[in-house]
């Protein structure tokens, strides 16, 4: 949302509700109020906190100011949400993003497993021209777009062009999104008792209708 100040010609974008009047549409037809009992609760547990807090890094990362600044700070959000308290590894953080885009033993978790590794430090590939001495294939690392970008230096812009670079912004979208919906949802546990819940979070998204699970799902994209 963007909110503008005409008082200080100044606008912000936030993330959440922040609304002071009701709005209307047509000739005093009240449009539906914001559900607000859905926003996290902060005060009966630490998960309400840690959404809170991970709403004002999703509102940073609307205001950066270059996409790979923009790119850098969703990585940082989704090991935040992950891990909260602690340092993981980034491949065990998609393995608990990933609970919450899909069932296991299921194609669509084997193609998001794919698609995380490029998407974080790279995948293995077959080079099909090569063969060891004892006659096994030979196997290449290639560096994942988190790689090259946080630890390569390299820009997203020098990487994609503008049209997959909005296609991947779509998308990093509808894997945040999940992760932060079931997260109000349970905003009131401790999130010790939050990690055995996560388990089972897509299970418990696709019963309420969430979350999509892929960008041409998503309608309102707000990067």
């Amino acid at each position: 949302m963007l909110l503008y100040n005409p008082g200080y010609h100044e606008g912000r974008i936030v993330a959440g509700a922040a609304f002071t009047h009701c709005l209307t549409r047509g000739v005093v037809m009240p449009l539906e109020q914001p559900e607000w009992d859905k926003m996290p609760r902060t005060g009966a547990g630490t998960v309400g906190e840690i959404v809170r807090r991970g709403l004002a890094l999703y509102t940073q990362l609307l205001e950066a100011n270059s996409e790979t600044g923009r790119y850098i700070q969703a990585m940082t959000l989704f090991d935040f949400l992950a891990f909260p308290d602690s340092y993981a590894d980034f491949q065990k953080v998609w393995s608990v993003v990933i609970r919450y885009l899909s069932a296991e033993l299921t194609p669509e978790r084997t193609r998001l497993e794919r698609r995380f590794h490029q998407l974080g430090s790279g995948e293995t590939v077959v080079d099909p021209t090569e063969k060891k001495p004892s006659g096994k294939p030979v196997k290449h690392k290639t560096p994942g777009l988190r790689h090259r970008v946080v630890h390569e230096g390299v820009r997203l812009e020098e990487i994609l062009p503008d049209e997959q670079r909005l296609t991947l912004w779509r998308e990093l979208d509808s894997y945040l999104r999940p992760i932060l919906n079931h997260m109000m949802m349970h905003s009131t546990s401790t999130f010790d008792d939050y990690t055995k819940i996560r388990e089972h979070a897509f299970t418990h998204l696709r019963g309420r209708g969430k979350p999509a699970t892929s960008a041409e799902d998503e309608e309102d994209i707000p990067f």
